[in-house]
């Protein structure tokens, strides 16, 4: 399974987008930071790939700023 990491710029900004995507049934997880993507020791929100355009809609009608996007095979 692939999955999408979402770094934001403050915590409440993850916790933000995930109410949103899980409001409109989808899946995610807010989970620490893979160290290959950042040094800080924050959270990012983690969605299965499969899912991509209908979690970018939602996140771009919430306005939500996002600091970077990765994508990794799960382990």
């Amino acid at each position: 399974m692939n999955y999408t990491y979402r770094l934001f710029d403050s915590v409440s900004s993850v916790m933000m987008a995930a109410r949103r995507i899980e409001k409109r049934g989808l899946m995610c997880k807010i989970v620490p930071i893979p160290r290959e993507f950042s040094s800080d020791c924050g959270v990012c929100l983690r969605t299965n790939s499969t899912e991509e355009s209908s979690i970018e809609e939602i996140l771009r009608r919430a306005g939500a700023a996002i600091s970077g996007i990765h994508r990794k095979d799960a382990v």
